[in-house]
């Protein structure tokens, strides 16, 4: 069984959206094409779907179980992708038999999650170290700005 959904590009600050197509089944899915509903319009001012059609404009020989394709779809630096399409997944299973999975996606629910990050992780900590760092930058300034004045009490 294939899969299509968007999901948050890791460590992107929640500012980019993948397009996650992914083989959730115990078998390979072969020739595996991948068509957009509206359809998605390629243009040199748009890489974002440029990308996109680019990845699936030819049939994906072999997705394994577990295996996934995130190409970006959506971010708040470029356009060119809908915010709402309707990707279906035709491919053959085991035995050759052929299939078709379609997803409505939309990114609009995406943009109401709510993330927290916690201190213990690799995001949180660089968090940590930048304020730790600009505490340090404003206290060396300070003892600069002190030391640097001349002694007027003489």
């Amino acid at each position: 069984m294939l899969i299509a959904e968007l999901d948050f590009a890791p460590h992107s600050n929640n500012d980019a959206i993948l397009m996650v197509i992914r083989n959730a089944g115990p078998t390979p899915a072969h020739d595996v094409r991948v068509t957009f509903a509206p359809p998605v319009r390629e243009s040199p001012n748009h890489p974002a779907a440029e990308y996109v059609l680019n990845m699936f404009k030819a049939p994906i020989a072999t997705l394994g179980p577990g295996q996934r394709l995130a190409p970006l779809w959506h971010s708040t630096r470029t356009e060119g992708t809908p915010d709402r399409v309707t990707v279906a997944l035709t491919y053959r299973g085991q035995g050759r038999r052929e299939f078709t999975e379609s997803y409505v996606l939309d990114v609009e629910p995406l943009h109401h999650e709510l993330h927290v990050t916690s201190s213990a992780s690799i995001k949180g900590s660089i968090a940590i170290l930048g304020r730790k760092h600009d505490r340090l930058v404003k206290a060396l300034e300070s003892i600069a700005n002190n030391t640097a004045r001349p002694d007027t009490d003489d």
